[in-house]
Parts: structure tokens; C-alpha cells; sequence
């Protein structure tokens, strides 16, 4: 019986100092790298990262293939180019700076092959230069709890967290699941892969999930920055709300889904909007920010506050208090920034009455 190939895009960026660990990490592969095809996309990366690839092909030049991008398309760009030339019969992706359990394809492949199962799920651990930790808990922890194979419908009704898990990097997507996927956002920072684990999540007949923890993420000083320029870039803000109104939508067709929505509104679209009323990283005209008002009021005028105070942080449901009771852009300003000046203030005794009591 064949073995089915397994096509792993990555796009190559920056990478220099961990592409060969995450390199290492796929090669060696209890699934065999004869059964691989590693697509490495250079989205223009301006250090030593594609030399290093070079030499691994050298090593393996069947079985890694480069394509050389002539701009910059961002993370999204490159794994679509990376979709448009893979030929396996399942399609993974990795980030550069991140490596996988030798094991991982192997698991999952034995598990999913010769069913009707068209993605498949594993867990991740967090690390950076000096240990692993999985703490904070991420929210879509709960839906590795136990290792499962359910229909799309079974998901969205008994696991609802799912709607959390929007990285592709954790993920095995079969091949004709794809076929109808819209291709992700080009010169997005942030969020990039969002829809498209949502829509694939919401599309697949038969879904597995694992709790082994598989996929490691770096998550450090270095990995954060493309995290915090998002922040400082227009387009990302843009972005964002874009996936909020589109979860809106999705809301609206599959309601057992609507308290998980919710929560990411409440969570998610906070920091953005917190900028624009109080840090102002970058500069929106009137208009811009009568469109966030506008938008983000639509969101959150929806949203009962108060069947969220057990499940998300006090200081994150100000911002849509703020919109849901305000008739202006300028009084949603005043109400958030007087609501967030008192809420820091009783914070700040709360911490010191802890302090205080912990000493005694």
C-alpha cells in the first residue's frame, strides 16, 4: 500500500539563527523524508537563511524545493505559492523559527490515512532559549483535552473553543479539503492565517485532534516583535477588524458558536482599539476612526457584558462598555479612558492590600 506524501510549506524570512533546527526537525522524521516534500518559499529575506537551505538541499535535493519570491508577499503570500506547487496528497506548514517532535507526520498520518478525515489538529508547547512552558494556557487548550476524530458538526456544537485555534502551523489539511479554501491575505503581519483555519475547520467532513504536544513555538523576545509592530502598522488594524466582522458573520450561521465569538471580540479587538483611543502608535484622519467607531459599536452593541464577567478580564470588557454606551466617538474616548484611569487606581490598591496581608 503507498504511502501518502506530505507537502510542508515554509515561508523563509529572517530565519538565519533557528532554520536549521526547524530543517533538522522535518528531515528526520520517523515518516520517512522520502515520503516529504519540503517547499521553502524566500519571501525576499535579506540575511543568510536561504544559504543554509541551499545546504540542506544539497543534502536532499529531490525532497527540498526553493522558490524564490522577486517581493516581499509577506507570510501569507509565500505559503500560497508554496500551495500552488505542492503535490502531496496532505499539506502542512511550518514557521521558520520553530521545530516539530521526529515523530509528529508519522502520528498523524496513520491516524488520518484511509478514513474521511480531512484535517487533522495537534497541540503545541511554548519555548524559548532556556525551557518549554504552556503557561498562560492558551485559549484553545480545552479542545486537547482528549484525542478525538468528529464530524464538523460535532465541533462546532461540543468543541466551540476551536474557533481559537486559527494557526495553520499545528494543522494537516488534506488535499481536496483545499481545493475550495480561499487563498490567505498577502502583506498581512498579524492574523494572517485566521480565516483560512476557520474556514478549513468549518469545511472539513471528519476532523482529528490530538493533545500530544507535537509543534514546538518560539516564543520570545525576537518572536514577539512581529507581534508588537502589528501594532504599528495601519494595515494590521484593517486586517483585524476585517476577521471580527467576519466572525460575525459566522455567528450568525452557527449560533452554538456565539459565546466563543464573543469572547474573541471581547479579547482580541481590545489592544487594537485601546491604541487609537489611548496610545495612538500610529495616526488615523477623522474618518478612519468614525469607521472603527462605527464598526466596532456594531460589534460590540450585540455583546450582553455581563455574561462575560466570569470569562474575560475585567480591564478588556471597558472597551466595548465604552462603545456599547456611547453616541459619539469622542464620548466613547472620555468613557474608556475615565473607566481604564479607575480601574488601574483600584487595581493598584487591591495589589497593595495583597501585599500588605502577605506580609503579615
Amino acid at each position: 500500500m503507498s504511502v501518502p506524501k506530505l507537502s510542508i510549506i515554509i515561508p523563509i524570512f529572517g530565519a538565519e539563527k533557528y532554520i536549521s533546527k526547524c530543517l533538522d526537525s522535518l528531515v528526520n522524521q520517523t515518516y520517512g523524508i522520502e515520503n516529504l516534500e519540503i517547499i521553502c518559499v524566500n519571501d525576499c529575506t535579506l540575511d543568510n537563511s536561504m544559504q543554509i537551505v541551499k545546504d540542506f538541499q544539497k543534502q536532499y535535493p529531490n525532497k527540498i524545493i526553493i522558490h524564490n519570491h522577486k517581493k516581499n508577499k509577506g507570510p501569507g503570500g509565500a505559503r500560497n505559492t508554496g500551495l500552488k506547487i505542492a503535490t502531496g496528497d496532505y499539506i502542512t506548514f511550518a514557521d521558520p523559527d520553530d521545530y516539530l517532535e521526529l515523530d509528529t507526520y508519522d502520528y498523524i498520518i496513520s491516524n488520518i490515512k484511509n478514513t474521511n478525515i480531512q484535517l487533522a489538529c495537534f497541540n503545541f508547547i511554548f519555548f524559548n532559549s532556556t525551557s518549554h512552558f504552556t503557561k498562560p494556557l492558551h485559549p484553545s487548550h480545552p479542545i486537547f483535552k482528549k484525542e478525538i476524530k468528529i464530524s464538523h458538526k460535532e465541533l462546532y456544537t461540543n468543541y466551540p473553543k476551536f474557533i481559537h485555534s486559527l494557526s495553520v502551523w499545528n494543522k494537516i489539511y488534506s488535499k481536496d479539503l483545499l481545493k475550495n479554501i480561499d487563498l490567505f491575505p498577502e502583506n498581512q503581519l498579524f492574523n494572517e492565517d485566521a480565516k483560512f483555519s476557520l474556514d478549513c475547520f468549518l469545511a472539513a467532513s471528519e476532523i482529528f485532534i490530538t493533545p500530544k504536544r507535537f509543534y514546538n513555538y518560539r516564543k520570545d523576545e525576537n518572536n514577539s516583535a512581529a507581534t508588537n509592530k502589528s501594532y504599528t502598522t495601519k494595515k494590521s488594524y484593517f486586517f483585524h477588524l476585517k476577521h471580527h466582522q467576519y466572525l460575525e458573520k459566522i455567528k450568525s450561521i452557527y449560533p452554538s458558536l456565539k459565546e466563543e465569538i464573543n469572547i474573541f471580540h471581547i479579547n482580541n479587538w481590545y489592544q487594537f482599539m485601546h491604541n487609537i483611543l489611548i496610545k495612538k502608535p500610529i495616526s488615523f484622519n477623522k474618518q478612519e476612526m468614525l469607521f472603527f467607531y462605527n464598526e466596532t459599536k456594531k460589534i460590540y452593541s450585540t455583546i450582553n457584558l455581563s455574561d462575560y464577567k466570569n470569562k474575560t478580564h475585567p480591564i478588556q470588557r471597558l472597551i466595548p462598555l465604552s462603545f456599547k454606551y456611547s453616541f459619539s466617538f469622542q464620548s466613547a474616548k472620555i468613557l474608556y479612558f475615565t473607566l481604564h484611569k479607575l480601574a488601574k487606581f483600584f487595581h493598584g490598591i487591591y495589589i497593595k492590600i495583597k501585599k500588605t496581608r502577605a506580609q503579615k
